[in-house]
């Protein structure tokens, strides 16, 4: 990989977000957790760390990343936490 260039990665689940940090990743997106679709799956999920991020934004030494709720559900079509969202980011120079 170039590291001089922005590099992003797309990774469904948020896992190893240090090790990617570390690899020189600028900006990863991730989801997979749905914010936690049905209670309590979100709070167990943060209680047991099941994902580094379960939802949101959280920035490390070189790299950001970002967890969405996601646009559907899974599994069940129904939500008891977090709304569905789509998320729009803008990537500019520096």
């Amino acid at each position: 990989m170039d590291l001089h260039k922005f590099i992003l990665l797309l990774d469904h689940q948020p896992f190893e977000l240090q090790k990617n940090d570390e690899l020189g990743y600028d900006l990863q997106l991730s989801g997979h957790t749905h914010a936690g679709q049905i209670w309590p799956v979100g709070l167990l999920s943060d209680i047991l760390r099941t994902n580094e991020l379960n939802y949101g934004y959280k920035k490390l030494s070189n790299m950001q990343a970002i967890v969405s709720s996601g646009m559907a559900g899974w599994g069940y079509p129904i939500r008891t936490e977090a709304n569905s969202e789509y998320v729009i980011i803008d990537i500019k120079p520096k």
